[in-house]
């Protein structure tokens, strides 16, 4: 049975950058694991070398009733992004838009928007000296709105 925690756009930006809960960049598997108090699951399947990727095997987050896919990427066995991908949403351009404006605000005017007009996907962009928040939807995907942090290298 999958344990749902709370998702806390809140808690996003802390100290000077962008990071999730209190897990810091760069970190390895098993810290990420004790932070958070979950087991990741490797789900690797393609991926460019070096690369590895995780979710939690029964944790789900929940953000105004709705659950996401928490994802964590790894590179050199250093954590690089953090994503929650919501897939199962009755109208997903409303929860993008109130994800969008709730985001606006708590840290201001994003830095940057790109949207593509063929495909219909929107991109939203905040960003620190040193890490990004960002949300994006996706008209063509199952994933169809996601928010994912990382650091800025």
């Amino acid at each position: 049975m999958k344990e749902n925690r709370e998702l806390l756009l809140t808690g996003f930006k802390q100290d000077q950058g962008y990071r999730f809960e209190n897990v810091e960049w760069y970190s390895s598997v098993e810290e990420v694991e004790r932070l958070l108090n979950g087991n990741l699951k490797n789900v690797t399947l393609e991926a460019p070398k070096d690369y590895v990727f995780y979710d939690f095997k029964d944790v789900a987050y929940v953000l105004d009733g709705h659950e996401a896919k928490a994802s964590f990427e790894f590179q050199s066995e250093e954590l690089v992004f953090v994503g929650f991908g919501f897939y199962d949403l009755e109208d997903p351009k409303v929860f993008f838009e109130e994800i969008v404006s709730a985001l606006q605000d708590k840290y201001g005017p994003e830095t940057n928007v790109v949207q593509n007009e063929t495909t219909g996907n929107i991109g939203y962009r905040w960003r620190t000296e040193n890490s990004q928040l960002a949300i994006g939807f996706y008209e063509d995907y199952d994933e169809k709105v996601k928010i994912f942090l990382a650091p800025l290298k």
